[in-house]
């Protein structure tokens, strides 16, 4: 996965510096970096990450466009067009993301074959690796947890054990995706348990902007419930 974000990382980068300053050299800078990612990266996340490009500069287009002199907006057509025909190609729906995000499910569960994963009705899978002894966490109660969210490659994007206290957040109140929200139901406090949690209850087709998550992205949370204070509003 981090093979996969680093290039888009570069990619944006030039695309945005291309609209600024339209030049060849950023052109072909883009044009090679784009070549090598579809041959060495996987093709779903850089084809994603095409397909949501175009909500960074759409709204920047006339603005940047009005405040241009005659010769540079020529230039700035000729980009324009180019990167638009790229994004046109790359969202090509016979790409079956959720056939791949599928597939690497089982992949996952196949080399992890020694947890026993349970999939419940929602498509969550959940292992509880230690059974906590304390209060399970109702509806609008405040859980306490430690955490690790992490992708398929056990590359970790987010993680609050470094913190001094546990993050705190009403139960089933949107604070999360989806998929912490119901896990967190299943556990007792003092347990810790392993969440596999597809798109459709984490980020969806669309993916996040903050930790570089593209679409279809399955994601792997590792969660301690600290504790677990009863009744809404209470921390």
């Amino acid at each position: 996965m981090i093979f996969s974000i680093l290039p888009c990382c570069k990619m944006r980068y030039l695309i945005l510096k291309i609209m600024i300053e339209p030049s060849w050299f950023n052109i072909i800078s883009f044009i090679l970096l784009f070549i090598c990612s579809v041959i060495f990266v996987n093709r779903k996340y850089i084809m994603s990450f095409f397909c949501k490009t175009i909500e960074d500069f759409k709204c920047l287009v006339v603005l940047m466009y009005g405040g241009m002199k005659k010769r540079n907006q020529q230039n700035f057509i000729s980009t324009l067009f180019g990167i638009v025909l790229i994004i046109i190609t790359s969202c090509n729906d016979s790409i079956d993301y959720e056939k791949y995000e599928t597939e690497s499910i089982e992949n996952y569960l196949k080399i992890y074959s020694d947890l026993d994963f349970q999939l419940k009705p929602s498509g969550l899978y959940y292992f509880e690796a230690q059974t906590g002894s304390g209060a399970a966490p109702q509806q609008h109660d405040t859980a306490y947890i430690r955490y690790a969210g992490k992708f398929l490659n056990d590359k970790v994007f987010e993680s609050n054990y470094q913190d001094d206290e546990p993050y705190s957040f009403p139960v089933g109140e949107g604070y999360n995706i989806a998929g912490v929200d119901e896990g967190i139901t299943y556990m007792r406090a003092g347990g810790y348990s392993i969440l596999l949690i597809p798109s459709k209850l984490a980020y969806g087709s669309e993916g996040t902007d903050k930790y570089w998550i593209p679409g279809y992205t399955p994601l792997i949370y590792e969660i301690e419930l600290v504790g677990v204070v009863p009744g809404p509003g209470n921390k």
